[in-house]
């Protein structure tokens, strides 16, 4: 199923990515960009960091936008009922 909504497959467990101090730091920078209206990576230039992570945390806000797309159409099926 996450292949089918994301467009790949993790390698590995994907819950085991957490404990990678790579994936902590782009998901960090991922929140540190958020903004309660969206992403807004721009909010990242004055921390300037390095290039793997800015491409994390894109890759992140792409990823996480095709799984929102797809909780808000399964919504949209179900009539307004969230999964759960």
């Amino acid at each position: 199923m996450v292949e089918a909504i994301t467009g790949g497959s993790p390698p590995s467990c994907p819950w085991q990515a957490y404990e990678d101090p790579v994936i902590c730091e782009i998901l960090a920078a991922y929140g540190a960009c958020a903004t309660g209206m969206g992403v807004s990576t721009a909010l990242l230039l004055p921390a300037d960091p390095p290039h793997l992570i800015w491409q994390g945390v894109n890759f992140y806000r792409h990823v996480s936008a095709k799984v929102r797309d797809h909780d808000e159409e399964l919504e949209r099926k179900n009539g307004g009922k969230r999964r759960g």
